[in-house]
């Protein structure tokens, strides 16, 4: 890149609906942006392989690259927000039923890769520096087929916002988008979930009414 830039000045964006396939990109309108504390930004990671570990060739040295992969690593955090928590849950686990009417309930487990095969949902990823600015943009990149590898809810006693965060490592197939073609929208204020007034129950039972819960990790 040619262009200086400010760390503040990365905005992304991700779909919070699942992709059709896991080559189509998602719409705009499907997207969420979201502030985030840490300062990683995507840097995908082209593996070649050589043909150094060839028998037969004589010599030890590499004298051909073939393109491998393309390596897409996209750790994100932010503070804990309900529906971030809800949607690490759809997309860690795989598997969202929908019941109810009007205040409705999403019930999230594991995927069951008997009937559903061994794949999470795809999601879109996107990235980019003065987007605005049309050709004139640092960078604006899609990433395309992401999924949610692990995901991170800590809570802790404390007053700062800091007290309750949500971690996410995505990974992705590699293909890219450049210029993405999605415009990334404003921030979406999120309910945030503090833990300086966290309710807590889990097989039935209610820690908060037993005892201090001083942390929680799930």
């Amino acid at each position: 890149m040619s262009q200086g830039f400010h760390i503040r000045e990365v905005a992304s964006a991700f779909g919070y609906g699942k992709q059709t396939n896991i080559a189509t990109t998602q719409a705009a309108g499907v997207m969420w942006s979201v502030v985030k504390r840490n300062r990683d930004i995507v840097s995908p990671a082209f593996i070649n392989e050589s043909d150094a570990n060839d028998l037969g060739r004589g010599n030890e040295f590499a004298s051909a690259s073939y393109p491998s992969r393309v390596d897409i690593q996209v750790p994100f955090e932010t503070y804990t927000t309900a529906e971030l928590v809800a949607w690490c849950a759809a997309f860690g686990l795989g598997s969202v039923v929908k019941t109810g009417t009007g205040n409705l309930t999403y019930t999230a487990t594991p995927l069951n890769q008997v009937t559903f095969g061994r794949e999470l949902p795809y999601f879109t990823y996107a990235e980019a520096v003065r987007q605005a600015a049309g050709a004139g943009a640092a960078w604006d990149l899609a990433y395309t087929g992401m999924m949610l590898s692990s995901f991170r809810v800590k809570m802790a006693a404390g007053p700062t916002r800091a007290s309750s965060t949500i971690s996410m490592q995505m990974v992705g197939t590699g293909q890219q988008t450049n210029p993405s073609a999605i415009v990334i929208p404003t921030p979406l204020a999120m309910k945030t979930l503090g833990s300086g007034s966290l309710a807590f129950a889990a097989q039935g039972t209610d820690y908060v009414a037993l005892s201090d819960v001083r942390e929680l990790e799930w």
